[in-house]
């Protein structure tokens, strides 16, 4: 099975552009050069494999707004914090404007209200405004709508570590230190690149004039220094590449626990979202080729066949894949635990609340390895 996965991703890197940095580390194309190579590049040609990323560009929550509605657009911007992001919403706030009082943000530190990676905060806004900008026809809004979205680009660009994560949160939270780790929880980290990405690109909804207005020359070295960041954060057992961890520390990139139940760990979920952009990845070269074999060696040989999952309880289900949430950073077994923070081996040990409340365990690689399988 894996002589066959890995024949087949020789099939996937062939059609990419093998453009290596210098050994001296620059890169031998200019910065506009490689922008366009970008943009010929990504996302795979594989139609397969490109597909993958329509996970990471739902709009979550604001699915449920209406399409192209200008009036929500106009309540959306009015959300916006000075420093040019957006808190955690439902539906409910959009539906009116900002009324100059309200919390704009469900987190505060330190007299600051906190701009939000997760749940598609931000980048759910950026989506949203710019299918409306393509629809719109007075010129004065669409300067608006791009003047918004420049704003959450720079929030973006600012919050950016040295070394290429993303925080959870921005500014810094002082109190659940954990939204200041480098997040890959929930996808929050590969939902900005694949943003980033497409807009470099003019992937949908980033098709427009819109681009034309946006200065998009820190985007790729902003990317460049993101991915290095997610090879260096892959976890490594016993001398053997595995997966990555939900968030990590910015600094050592060591394995870190969120919520009390959320334990440090390779996680399943976020490593499917990684090893799918490392495949739309224009420029494969060696670190990025062993990242996703490695990567994909582990959801193949961690598969647990013919079961299926059901609000805590792990089911029969003929033809299914199953892979457990959390696995423990020293070894590829299961892990779990409850709000008292204290490890458990096995699901049913978990308290009925957090075990019938929380994703334990799901189908999660079963498309990456079907894609991959049908080149």
């Amino acid at each position: 099975m894996r002589y066959i996965l890995f024949t087949l991703l020789l099939v996937v890197f062939s059609v990419k552009g093998q453009i290596p940095p210098n050994s001296n580390g620059t890169d031998p194309l200019s910065a506009n050069s490689q922008r366009t190579e970008f943009a010929m590049n990504y996302p795979s040609k594989n139609s397969k494999i490109a597909a993958l990323l329509g996970r990471y560009r739902s709009l979550g929550k604001l699915e449920k707004l209406e399409k192209n509605c200008a009036e929500c657009a106009v309540n959306i911007i009015s959300w916006q914090m000075p420093h040019g992001g957006f808190g955690l919403h439902d539906i409910e706030p959009y539906e009116s404007a900002w009324d100059g009082k309200k919390s704009r943000s469900e987190w505060e530190s330190r007299g600051v209200e906190l701009g939000n990676f997760d749940d598609y905060a931000t980048i759910a806004e950026i989506r949203y405004l710019a299918a409306v900008y393509e629809q719109e026809e007075n010129k004065e809004f669409r300067g608006k709508i791009a003047d918004s979205i420049k704003k959450a680009l720079d929030f973006i660009l600012l919050s950016q570590y040295p070394n290429g994560g993303w925080p959870q949160v921005y500014p810094r939270r002082k109190k659940r230190v954990y939204s200041n780790y480098v997040t890959l929880n929930d996808d929050a980290m590969i939902r900005i690149m694949v943003l980033l990405s497409d807009m470099l690109a003019k992937q949908p909804p980033f098709d427009t004039d819109l681009m034309d207005q946006i200065d998009k020359s820190a985007f790729l070295p902003s990317l460049k220094k993101a991915l290095s960041n997610l090879l260096e954060a892959q976890i490594t057992t016993r001398n053997v590449s595995t997966i990555w961890p939900a968030q990590y520390d910015p600094a050592n990139f060591q394995p870190m626990p969120a919520r009390s139940f959320e334990l440090a760990s390779k996680s399943t979920r976020e490593s499917v979202g990684v090893l799918v952009y490392l495949l739309n990845w224009p420029w494969q070269n060696e670190q990025v080729e062993h990242a996703i074999r490695s990567g994909l060696s582990w959801f193949e040989k961690n598969r647990i066949a013919n079961k299926g999952y059901k609000k805590g309880e792990i089911t029969d289900r003929q033809g299914a894949s199953l892979w457990y949430r959390f696995y423990d950073v020293d070894q590829d077994t299961p892990l779990f635990a409850d709000r008292d923070g204290i490890k458990r081996e096995r699901l049913e040990q978990v308290g009925d609340e957090r075990r019938t409340h929380y994703s334990w365990a799901g189908s999660y690689a079963n498309e990456l390895l079907k894609a991959i399988k049908k080149q």
